[in-house]
């Protein structure tokens, strides 16, 4: 498998434990320059892109490089992908947007959201379609 974790101390721990994996340090984005960084924010094995009240209150951020999907299924050669799970803390469909589904690379994708209706209506602009739900906040689609 392929697991992108941008907090330092989490991504050292997925290495250990996910051997036979890839595991990449960087902020999944929507963002095609991948020069560019973003401010993170861990607490209790979460993680999410700092918010100006974190940055006020000085709360743990880390400073991590970002990449977005389509340059990574690039840089892997990844041209199929069974399912993908996606549980980002509310940056859904910013991720998404980094992913041009016209190669259809990805067949289905698990998402954790707090607002379906949102994401619902954004797969549906894109042409998935909803699948199921899979547990009071995660949702399968199929995207191709």
């Amino acid at each position: 498998g392929l697991l992108v974790e941008p907090i330092s101390d989490q991504f050292n721990f997925c290495k250990k434990v996910r051997k036979n994996s890839v595991v990449e340090n960087f902020c999944l984005t929507n963002l095609s320059n991948s020069s560019e960084e973003s401010k993170v924010y861990s607490s209790n094995h979460t993680s999410r892109v700092a918010t100006k009240k974190d940055l006020e209150e000085e709360n743990e951020i880390e400073v991590v490089k970002n990449n977005n999907l389509d340059n990574l299924l690039k840089q892997y050669h990844i041209e199929h992908v069974d399912i993908m799970s996606l549980d980002v803390e509310g940056y859904e469909i910013e991720v998404l947007n980094g992913y041009n589904d016209d190669k259809k690379v990805i067949e289905y994708l698990l998402v954790e959201t707090w607002d379906f209706r949102k994401f619902s209506s954004y797969a549906k602009d894109r042409n998935w379609q909803y699948v199921c739900n899979w547990s009071e906040s995660d949702f399968l689609f199929k995207l191709r």
